[in-house]
Parts: C-alpha cells; structure tokens; sequence
C-alpha cells in the first residue's frame, strides 16, 4: 500500500470520521494537480453505524477530480483491522483502502488482492452476491465490463422495486425469447414466496445455472424444470446477440 503520508490527509479523515460518529464516515482520496485530497461521500447504507455505501455518482465525482488514490472509512466502535466484508470489497474496488478506527485512534491499511472465484464464493450483500457474480463473469470469461451501478437496497422487493427489469437495459442487455444460450442472463423468482424477479444466474454451455443465493456459497446447479419455473426473463448482451 502506498500510504497517504500527508499528516494533512489523515487528519482531514479523522476529523471527517468524527463528525459522523457514530455513524461511519467515507469517501476518497484523490490527487490532484500534485495535491492529496480528501473528498467525503455520503454513507448511503441501511445501517450506517455498522457498515458504508458509497454510491455510483460519488465514486464518478471522484474520478472527475483527479485520480483516485484510495478509499476510506472509519470503524467507529471497532479497530483499524479491516473486517471481512472489507477485505472483500477492497479488492472488488481494485482501490487501496484507508481505515480509521474512532476508539483507537488510528489507521490501518488495506491492498487490493485477486478477488473470490466465481465458483464458492461466500455471500456478502452488494459486494458477493447474485449481480456481482454475473458482472464478474461478464468481465473475466468475456472480457466485457458492464457499466457501474447504483448501489441496490437489500431487500429492495418489499419497497415495490423491481431493480432487475428497470436496469438491464443500461447494462447492455436486451430480452430474448426461447432457449436460453450460454452466457444468457436469467432473471428469476426465488422459491414461492417472492413473487418477483429478485434473482440473476448465468447459463452455461454444460445445461447449469451460475448464481449465488443468500445463505449459500455460488455454485452451479443444473438448469432443471425447478429453475426453469422460477425464470421470469432471459437477458443476452447485445455485444453477443
């Protein structure tokens, strides 16, 4: 990790960190025109005192004013040490990462590293989840970055969102109709109880559905008559259309 040096830089985090106590605070470090800036984001999580969302347009301001040098956030209950869910996201970021803890009054460091394969991956809402896993398959198997998103709710079906149909467009994708083909995007219900389309999975050239469901880690799973009941949409991009 290439640390921010500047005793300006972490002091700006710290007093960023503080004013949001206790909620956590986050945002960027960027340089600029031979400057290190600090430029806070707003926390747009559910549960901001226990976890940070950065959402899309901040990050796009960000890249805006300069390069982007790292990220940063704050533990307000906890240590320095990067959680979990922080060593995960740090290298979906591909982004260094600047953590400071309010109790302890100091920083630790994060490096991205090559980020979870598809195939076992553990579930983590917004960072591991159904839609991470077709983006990182559309990026490492075919080479196609799909654009960036706004970041999803949890549980976003109870507030009458239908995120899966209001965005495929915007991600390149066009609906198609029989037979699936492989790399189609299916987008599903799960189970009887979610009547709507909650789910995205990846076909696959061997008759298998890739996908990751809450609770269990990504696999691929036949695409048998269960799947195939629950599948409300096929989606294939236009680049492979």
């Amino acid at each position: 990790m290439i640390q921010p040096m500047r005793q300006t830089t972490l002091d700006a985090i710290k007093a960023h960190a503080q004013r949001e106590y206790p909620q956590e605070a986050c945002g960027f470090i960027v340089a600029q025109i031979g400057r290190e800036l600090v430029m806070p984001a707003p926390n747009v999580d559910q549960d901001p005192t226990g976890n940070f969302t950065i959402a899309a347009q901040s990050y796009l301001e960000a890249a805006r004013s300069g390069e982007i040098l790292a990220v940063y956030h704050s533990h307000p209950a906890g240590p320095a040490a990067p959680s979990d869910i922080d060593r995960h996201a740090c290298d979906r970021s591909a982004l260094h990462w600047a953590i400071y803890s309010v109790p302890e009054d100091g920083f630790g460091f994060l490096v991205p590293g090559q980020r979870a394969p598809l195939l076992g991956r553990t579930f983590i809402w917004g960072v591991y989840d159904c839609w991470t896993l077709v983006y990182d398959y559309y990026q490492d198997t075919l080479g196609i970055t799909l654009p960036e998103w706004e970041p999803y709710e949890q549980e976003f079906w109870l507030n009458g969102k239908n995120y899966y149909i209001e965005r495929y467009a915007q991600f390149g994708f066009v609906p198609v109709e029989g037979a699936p083909r492989p790399h189609d995007v299916l987008i599903m219900q799960l189970g009887n109880v979610i009547k709507v389309p909650v789910h995205a999975g990846i076909y696959q050239a061997n008759g298998t559905l890739l996908h990751h469901i809450p609770g269990r880690l990504s696999r691929a799973d036949l695409y048998g008559d269960y799947l195939r009941t629950m599948t409300n949409l096929t989606l294939r991009h236009r680049s492979l259309a």
